[in-house]
């Protein structure tokens, strides 16, 4: 599921100017906003690339390739992204973005399972 959210974020794009079908229907500010690029890079292609290589690393994982801090690591850093995004939608922008939002809320899940995997000394 995470890695159909901005897989298809053209099609949302496309789908908030009529159809209307967002929860938040003011997710166009925050789609053209200077905020929806990092370094020159749409945020939702980042977004893909991030899940994807979470992907690629838990099946490393499984078969014993790489530790498990990388792939925290990188959940980390995806959850920290995600709240300054969710951050900067609240204050400047007074704005928000669907997918944004269903995103922040993967790598959240994301982060406590994580976070627990790591107390339980899975490394």
């Amino acid at each position: 599921m995470g890695l159909s959210i901005p897989s298809t974020s053209p099609i949302a794009k496309s789908c908030a100017k009529r159809c209307g079908v967002f929860f938040f229907r003011r997710s166009h500010i925050v789609q053209h906003s200077k905020y929806s690029k990092t370094l020159g890079v749409p945020n939702p292609f980042l977004g893909l690339v991030m899940l994807t290589v979470i992907l690629i690393l838990t099946v490393l994982y499984t078969q014993g390739l790489v530790p498990f801090w990388i792939i925290y690591a990188i959940i980390s850093g995806g959850f920290l992204f995600s709240m300054y995004f969710t951050f900067i939608q609240a204050v400047s922008l007074k704005a928000y973005c669907t997918w944004c939002i269903v995103s922040a809320l993967i790598f959240t899940a994301l982060f406590i399972t994580t976070s627990m995997m790591m107390s339980l000394g899975y490394h």
